[in-house]
């Protein structure tokens, strides 16, 4: 399965998907009706990615973080459930080598700055519902967790899922906050980008 999430820093031209919290369980709400039982389908964590982007005024960066687990269901040929997890220990950055940087900004994306991995050493995503085009989910970052809609295309086949899906999130709405315009007095050229735009590529299987 592919899923596809991008900007850490940076916008890509399309509209920022609204995230909505989470709400507290009612333990007085009525029990829901039992979920139809499905087929899992695992993860291949060497075939699946997490793809990232960001930008500041005049410049941009992209990178990858590992994919550490995840499992799809489905049912009758449809994705009801799944969940992946996210190694943020692992976030590289492609476009820069040692020369230009490479190691500086991975290592301040890991600080308390951004994702602060050290503490939280994983994200995630968990499939809540799928429609003929769009993915509902709860994404999970730094321990909190918010609800997103995202637009997707999906095969299903006997053996295996692929879902290929992108997102842009407000990154602040996940606690990172670090040079955003809405939190600090910065001049324009020194303000990172709030919105954060992630690929996830993920294939599944039997």
């Amino acid at each position: 399965m592919t899923i596809a999430t991008g900007a850490l820093l940076t916008s890509c031209g399309s509209d920022a998907v609204k995230t909505t919290d989470v709400p507290t369980q009612d333990k007085t709400a009525v029990v829901a009706a039992p979920k139809v039982a499905g087929t899992n389908f695992s993860v291949n964590t060497t075939e699946s990615v997490l793809n990232w982007k960001g930008s500041a005024v005049g410049k941009s960066h992209n990178g990858t973080v590992a994919v550490q687990s995840g499992s799809i269901e489905v049912s009758e040929g449809t994705i009801i459930g799944g969940e992946l997890t996210f190694d943020m220990t692992t976030i590289t950055c492609l476009d820069l080598d040692e020369s230009t940087g490479k190691g500086k900004l991975e290592g301040h994306l890991k600080m308390p700055d951004f994702f602060n991995v050290d503490t939280f050493t994983t994200s995630k995503i968990v499939i809540k519902s799928l429609s003929v085009d769009s993915v509902t989910a709860e994404l999970t970052i730094k321990e909190v967790t918010k609800s997103i809609t995202f637009p997707a295309t999906v095969a299903v086949t006997d053996t295996s899922v692929n879902v290929n899906a992108k997102v842009i999130v407000n990154r602040t709405d996940f606690g990172v906050v670090y040079a955003s315009g809405n939190f600090f007095d910065l001049a324009k050229d020194k303000a990172i980008s709030d919105d954060v735009e992630f690929e996830v590529v993920v294939n599944a299987t039997k």
